[in-house]
């Protein structure tokens, strides 16, 4: 393993609702057009150099704890150090812009995770950020996410993560389930 790059086209995220004032009902959380991660050297001569971009919808966490649907795009630029053959830790500082029909504001979030790959032909994954001026909120967003991707079969992908979110004192938590397809 000489790093980490990820390139996703087309990611789509539905949620269905479990409160019994939204039982059933379906939100499109996210569809990113483009999405891409390198942790791998830029050049030969600038090593460990990492970079990220995306571009798409996602439906964001505000100050008051609601979630709006935004247009958004990031550019991420950062460092990887591989401390072993299959461990990997990281620090990113990502800028974005965001916006609504109503209003616009940009944001920054610096990151920091660890990926580590099994012997079971899986990849555990933490990363530990915080937003400054989401939605041009006050409140910074403390993020933390907890992933395993399980590879081995042919072109399926297992993917299991928890998300924990907070604003102020209040937390919001998720763990999604999610099978993919490798074309």
């Amino acid at each position: 393993m000489i790093g980490e790059t990820e390139l996703i086209l087309a990611d789509i995220e539905f949620r269905v609702g479990l409160a019994q004032d939204n039982l059933g009902d379906i939100y499109v959380d996210k569809a990113m057009l483009y999405q891409m991660v390198s942790r791998v050297p830029v050049t030969q001569n600038v090593s460990n150099w990492s970079s990220s971009f995306n571009i798409g919808i996602n439906r964001v966490l505000t100050g008051e704890r609601k979630r709006k649907l935004i247009v958004q795009s990031e550019f991420g630029l950062g460092f990887t150090r591989e401390v072993m053959q299959g461990l990997g830790v990281y620090s990113d500082i990502i800028v974005g812009a965001g916006a609504n029909k109503s209003e616009a504001f940009v944001y920054a979030k610096p990151v920091i995770g660890l990926y580590a790959y099994t012997k079971l032909n899986s990849k555990l994954a933490v990363n530990l950020s915080r937003t400054y001026n989401q939605y041009g909120s006050d409140n910074p967003i403390d993020a933390a996410s907890f992933s395993l991707h399980q590879y081995g079969f042919k072109d399926i992908t297992l993917d299991f993560e928890v998300n924990i979110q907070k604003v102020d004192n209040e937390y919001e938590s998720s763990a999604s389930f999610m099978l993919g397809y490798r074309f």
